[in-house]
């Protein structure tokens, strides 16, 4: 592979339009989990889960596009196979409250977890040698490290020792972390998009 040339930090973009994009899918969790905390009717809730789903999507949509469009696309490839694998997490928040757990699909969810951070772990290691100025991508590099091997480890300790370790606490572990992936998914769209997006001088707020 050819070693990427590192770019200069462009800081964030505070245009409204990203704005929107990066500010509603964490108002809207927030209201979401408020809501499961107070236990409002069925319904409200699944129209905020799906408010959230929505905006959620339409911000990974809108980064996809960017990352399709930007100088870097071909080198980013997989970055754009790590926006599509948050459908994963998405799924497995609905089955959580549905209170779907089985050994079969505890098992699916561990293997869909790896490739989820497996593919995060190569993303942000690209953008971190891209942009070694940005903290940030580094530190979700590690974060995603960490992850890729701790969520499998649960799920294995659970399966082998169930007396001593408890099948559920890979999940709970998986709600802690989803719940700040999601919480900070608009501005990490928001910062990404400012670095591989068209400059102020050449372009508008996104690709057309």
């Amino acid at each position: 592979m050819t070693p990427l040339k590192s770019q200069p930090d462009r800081g964030l973009s505070l245009r409204p339009r990203s704005l929107l994009f990066a500010l509603a899918p964490t108002l809207l969790l927030l209201l979401t989990l408020l809501a499961l905390a107070t236990d409002v009717a069925a319904g409200s809730l699944a129209v905020l889960c799906a408010l959230t789903v929505t905006a959620i999507a339409g911000a990974l949509l809108r980064l996809d596009r960017i990352v399709q469009a930007s100088e870097h696309a071909r080198s980013l490839s997989i970055a754009r196979i790590h926006l599509l694998l948050h459908s994963v997490p998405m799924a497995w928040a609905v089955s959580q409250l549905a209170g779907v757990h089985t050994s079969a699909t505890d098992l699916l969810w561990a293997f869909l977890f790896t490739l989820f951070f497996l593919t995060g772990r190569a993303t942000w290691k690209r953008l971190a040698a891209l942009y070694p100025a940005t903290l940030i991508y580094r530190l979700f590099h590690r974060g995603n490290s960490a992850f890729l091997t701790s969520l499998p480890i649960l799920y294995l300790a659970g399966l082998a020792l169930p007396e001593t370790v408890n099948p559920l606490w890979m999940h709970r572990v998986a709600t802690f972390y989803f719940s700040i992936h999601f919480m900070i998914l608009g501005v990490s769209c928001l910062k990404i998009a400012a670095d591989l997006g068209p400059t102020d001088a050449s372009a508008g707020d996104t690709p057309q």
